[in-house]
């Protein structure tokens, strides 16, 4: 079959939808910053499909994650989100 420019054009249309069809999943349901402890912002991450990063921007990885809190999350460089999180110092 020859391309032709109508062709094309649906060539283009269908492959949006699709695009947009794949993507639609992954930036629905990123949680709010702060909404809930950090694991549990991690693991809703992970089962939306993300690779999660953790940026430790205060205290220590020694501290459970449950007992930190988030304050960002970053998903611009899909499939990674980047969390960043506060914890107190181990031992307080």
């Amino acid at each position: 079959m020859t391309p032709t420019p109508k062709n094309f054009a649906l060539l283009l249309v269908v492959a949006g939808a699709a695009a947009s069809v794949a993507i639609a999943p992954i930036a629905a349901g990123v949680p709010e910053a702060g909404s809930e402890a950090a694991d549990a912002t991690i693991s809703d991450l992970k089962a939306q499909g993300y690779n999660v990063r953790i940026n430790y921007v205060s205290g220590t990885p020694d501290v459970p994650l449950s007992e930190c809190s988030v304050t960002g999350i970053d998903t611009a460089a899909a499939p990674t989100a980047t969390v960043s999180v506060e914890c107190d110092e181990a031992g307080d």
